[in-house]
Parts: C-alpha cells; sequence; structure tokens
C-alpha cells in the first residue's frame, strides 16, 4: 500500500496570488471609461422618495382579487383542486391586503407598484395561460415535473422522519 504513493508529486503548500488583471485587454470594449486607481468612488445622487399614494376604502380589493384569480386559474392547470381553493379565497386575500395598504405606507407603494398596469405586463398576463398549456402538453416538461414532484415529496419524507 504505502508503494501506492511513492511517485506521487508533493503539492506546493504557497500557492502563488493569481494576477486577474495580467491578461485584461486595454482595447476592448467598456461600458464606462475606466477610473484610476487614485480616484475615489463616486455615487449618483438620491432620488427623491415617492410618497405613498393617499389611501381610498377598498382600492386594491378589486386588483389583487383579480391577481388572485389569475394565479388560481394559472394553477388550476396543473392542480385543479389548488387552483379552485386560490380562486375561492382571492375575496378574503385582497380585503387582507386593502387592511393591510391602509395601515402601512409600505404595502399600500407596493401594492400601487404591482397594480400598475404596463403594456409589457398586460401582454404577459394575457399570453401566460397559453404558455402553461403549452408546457402542461409537452411530455419532456411533463417528465421534469414528475421527477420535481418526485424528489419533493422524498423530501417531505425525509423531514417528516423522526431522531431518537
Amino acid at each position: 500500500m504505502s508503494d501506492l504513493f511513492e511517485d506521487a508529486v508533493p503539492v506546493p503548500i504557497d500557492f502563488p496570488k493569481p494576477d486577474h488583471r495580467a491578461s485584461e485587454d486595454e482595447s476592448r470594449f467598456r461600458f464606462r471609461p475606466p477610473r484610476s486607481k487614485d480616484s475615489p468612488r463616486t455615487s449618483s445622487p438620491l432620488k427623491p422618495r415617492i410618497p405613498a399614494p393617499e389611501y381610498k376604502e377598498g382600492m386594491f380589493v378589486e386588483p389583487v382579487e383579480n391577481l388572485y384569480i389569475g394565479i388560481g386559474k394559472s394553477v388550476s392547470i396543473f392542480r385543479p383542486e389548488i387552483g379552485m381553493v386560490i380562486e375561492a379565497q382571492a375575496h378574503t386575500c385582497a380585503e387582507a391586503w386593502d387592511h393591510a395598504a391602509r395601515e402601512s405606507d409600505a404595502v399600500r407603494k407596493t401594492l400601487k407598484y404591482l397594480s400598475k398596469a404596463s403594456v409589457g405586463g398586460e401582454l404577459f398576463v394575457a399570453h401566460l395561460p397559453i404558455f402553461m398549456v403549452a408546457l402542461a402538453s409537452n411530455e419532456r416538461f411533463q417528465h421534469v415535473l414528475a421527477d420535481l414532484m418526485v424528489r419533493k415529496m422524498n423530501l417531505d419524507d425525509e423531514d417528516m422522519t423522526v431522531d431518537a
């Protein structure tokens, strides 16, 4: 057994520190000109804070409810029973978010940002069910989903074991 390691090359203990800039080409494209090593880093001035929108009773109920309904419809493609529960709870969850928005400026600002419709967002949401159905009907994707579910079940089983 000792003759197995006789021809082994000894590993150096002190590795040289690599110079990551040694092969750097100064002529390559840069997004901004390089700063000199002596100049301090500068930061851009802070943008003024956007105030939270004024709260009006029930202002977030409809958009948040629509969000939950959309999520429920997307989930129901794969798990109809879970999608139905999400859709059934949409109004209750939306009212809870609206109550939180009444109490918190941060929640109000976040919900206002999320409920603000953009052209790209509308296009994405409009096409999401089509993509979900296309993925659900794809045989390769079904195998990937099945593998993920099996792994998740195995992880859940491991979490449920009790150490004595």
